[in-house]
């Protein structure tokens, strides 16, 4: 697989020629828990400076990593990566340079604002479905949907849980006993409080799982295959003496750690030792005691990618405007789910900035792995590049096929309807360079997998990119079929990665400006994707999500046994003193 995406990627800067100039990139390594002192790895002989990182936010690990491959810090524009808050002014996306880096996307509260998800999900489920958007709990936002929701609390029976609309680390969250307690004069989430979690030796568990996007213009997401698994520290209880005990009903770290009988991992060898495991010892335990993994993973994936659909449009409307090149801006996300007794998973919450302490051995081992890897895929450029033009913002050519989109090509090339690879000589130099950054990024995934766009995930979701190509492109002729089909993005993107070797048309021609065209046929057959580009390191065990998507009916049961009593080829059980 590898060899093919370079060889695809190869194809597809051909065709640019020397109207792209591909920079060298940094190769992270995750630093050693012991720590090490930055050194410079730059070539020998080499006459560039050391690449420079601007860090506006307290995370030692991040610093830690950004010298240990050879950075330095500043504070001044430099940079060719920044790690900052969520609060950026619209001028810094502006002033960057196409080869800098920036972790966040304008409007990505969109995304992480609990009263704004959920009102995208609610137009989502409207247009295409409520079964399809039912991963989150029946939720209502005060005090505009008071008198909605105190209907609904008066003829149920059940418990609501109370969410600042903008916080996080569990702060302010409560479950409601009595409408008294309501803070009528803040915007409150007040959601379905789901009270059949699965429990593993009767203690409430989530997950934290991390995703990264490095584009919603096409949308382009990626999950680790590893996480953290987050226990209460006490355990699980819906009596009323109970019910407003944090320690029982929540599973935020910086809660649980204040509880007497909170035990910290303290060996990272001991993935499943106290109330924080590794996503790993989740899925081990769980094969263990029969629970089928791949079912709850490729559900998370599904609940994951639908999420992000959801936001899709807001947040690439935003970022166009304001950004001057598609590849400045990425994000990690921590998406927080919550799997319940029938192995359904509940989103909880999206973390926009999600914790980057690593205040344990397994913390330090997962997060400098996971920050490795993200820096790997979003190319952060090393000093060795060509000297910045005034206009190398690309701004011009990152809108102009939006612009031109109503602009339909004129001239008619050839395809061959039953077997129609990529025809990459007719495309603009803009969605070229789209291309190829996506092979780019496929070829160093490793330890992510890849969310969207693969091969099952355009075809699953195709009802929603279909409506939104609608709206960016217009067809030479006659509707959606056939040779002169109009298609979105991602559909361009699964080709290139997964349909036949992409060709040049015999007519060298090009239009900057020209819609996005290919052949209906060109996603009927795809190459096998196989683990040739995956790393094999022991934090790659969460399992390939593509092959699973179409997962089959849910199974039922209760609370995971407790360890048997006989021996077993099962790996070690959890210690949870």
């Amino acid at each position: 697989m590898k060899h093919q995406l370079e060889s695809r990627l190869t194809e597809v800067l051909s065709c640019l020629s020397s109207r792209c100039m591909e920079s060298p990139t940094i190769q992270f390594q995750p630093v050693p828990l012991q720590g090490s002192k930055a050194a410079s790895k730059k070539a020998s002989g080499s006459s560039c400076p050391p690449p420079a990182f601007l860090l506006n936010a307290e995370a030692p690990i991040l610093q830690e990593t950004f010298q240990h491959n050879g950075m330095i810090p500043t504070l001044c524009s430099d940079y060719v990566i920044q790690w900052s808050g969520p609060n950026i002014r619209d001028a810094v996306y502006q002033s960057m340079m196409e080869w800098q880096r920036i972790n966040h996307f304008p409007g990505s509260t969109e995304l992480t604002r609990k009263d704004r998800l959920w009102m995208h999900f609610a137009q989502m489920a409207k247009s295409y479905g409520k079964g399809c958007f039912d991963f989150v709990p029946e939720t209502y936002v005060l005090p505009d949907q008071f008198d909605s929701f105190l209907t609904c609390y008066q003829r149920s029976r059940c418990t609501w849980i109370v969410k600042p609309n903008a916080s996080s680390r569990g702060r302010g969250i409560f479950l409601l006993s009595d409408l008294s307690e309501l803070p009528l004069d803040e915007t409150v989430v007040v959601s379905r409080y789901i009270d059949d979690p699965l429990l593993i030796q009767g203690f409430k568990f989530d997950l934290r799982v991390y995703v990264l996007v490095t584009s919603y213009d096409p949308l382009k997401a990626y999950i680790y295959r590893e996480g953290l698994t987050r226990f209460a520290s006490a355990p699980y209880s819906t009596k009323g003496e109970h019910i407003q005990d944090a320690f029982r009903h929540l599973t935020n770290y910086s809660i649980n750690k204040n509880s007497e009988s909170f035990v910290e991992n303290s060996d990272m060898r001991a993935d499943n030792v106290g109330h924080k495991w590794s996503l790993s010892a989740l899925n081990k335990h769980l094969r263990c005691v029969g629970v089928d993994v791949n079912l709850m993973w490729a559900r998370i994936n599904d609940l994951i990618v639908k999420t992000l659909l959801s936001v899709e449009p807001s947040i690439s409307s935003r970022t166009r405007q304001v950004t001057g090149s598609r590849e400045n801006c990425f994000e990690l996300y921590g998406f927080d789910v919550l799997v319940d007794n029938d192995l359904k998973p509940w989103l909880l919450e999206v973390n926009l900035s999600p914790s980057m302490q690593a205040e344990s051995p397994l913390d330090w081992q997962i997060k400098s792995s996971l920050l490795a890897d993200t820096f790997n895929i979003v190319g952060v450029c090393s000093n060795e590049r060509p000297a910045p033009k005034p206009n190398d913002r690309m701004r011009a050519s990152y809108s102009q096929p939006w612009k031109a989109a109503a602009s339909p090509k004129k001239e008619d090339f050839p395809v061959d309807e039953t077997h129609a690879p990529l025809v990459l000589n007719v495309l603009s130099d803009a969605n070229l360079k789209m291309l190829a950054k996506a092979v780019g990024e496929r070829s160093r995934c490793r330890n992510f997998v890849p969310l969207y766009p693969t091969r099952a995930a355009v075809k699953r979701y195709g009802i929603i990119t279909e409506a939104r190509a609608q709206q960016l492109a217009v067809p030479r002729m006659g509707p959606l079929t056939g040779a002169n089909r109009c298609v979105s993005q991602s559909q361009m993107l699964a080709s290139m990665l997964y349909g036949p070797f992409p060709r040049r048309s015999a007519i060298e021609v090009r239009n900057v400006g020209a819609p996005l065209e290919v052949s209906s046929q060109i996603l009927d057959e795809n190459l096998a994707e196989t683990p040739e580009n995956r790393d094999t390191s022991p934090v790659s065990l969460v399992p390939d999500l593509d092959s699973v998507l179409q997962a089959s009916s849910p199974i039922s049961f209760k609370d995971c046994p407790g360890p048997p009593s006989s021996p077993s080829p099962c790996p070690r059980w959890w210690i949870l003193r």
